[in-house]
């Protein structure tokens, strides 16, 4: 098997799984064997950095952390309203024709009347229609 004629650039490299692939390096500044060659050598000089499973886990530990306690996490967006019973029906009307429940699947998630004799319910859609 022939090797490349840029073979000098290259030193081997132990990766992820132990397989060994060959990552450009310069043995003289780059512009020493040509302009067109030195591009190329530049271009391919970064290497992606290894990620670990150590890394996956920092990174979903984080992500966590960031999230807002309490709310779940299934993609809707959720309103919660106290209002008086006649203006509660007023609110859901023209929740549900801003937001049909056929494209964004609006519907009521939660209600319940408070002692005061307000509604309070909690309005749940998709943040788009797809």
């Amino acid at each position: 098997m022939r090797r490349r004629a840029h073979h000098l650039l290259e030193r081997p490299v132990v990766g992820g799984h132990g397989l060994r692939r060959y990552a450009p390096f310069a043995l003289s500044p780059p512009y020493a064997l040509g302009w067109q060659h030195a591009q190329t050598v530049v271009k391919f000089q970064q290497m992606a950095p290894i990620r670990t499973p150590s890394d996956l886990a920092r990174r979903s530990a984080e992500a966590l952390r960031r999230r807002p306690r309490g709310e779940p996490d299934d993609g809707f967006k959720r309103e919660t309203f106290a209002l008086e019973r006649e203006a509660a029906r007023a609110q859901a009307r023209a929740m549900f024709r801003r937001y049909p429940k056929a494209a964004y699947m609006t519907e009521i998630e939660h209600w319940r009347e408070l002692p005061d004799g307000r509604i309070e319910f909690t309005m749940r859609r998709l943040p788009t229609a797809d």
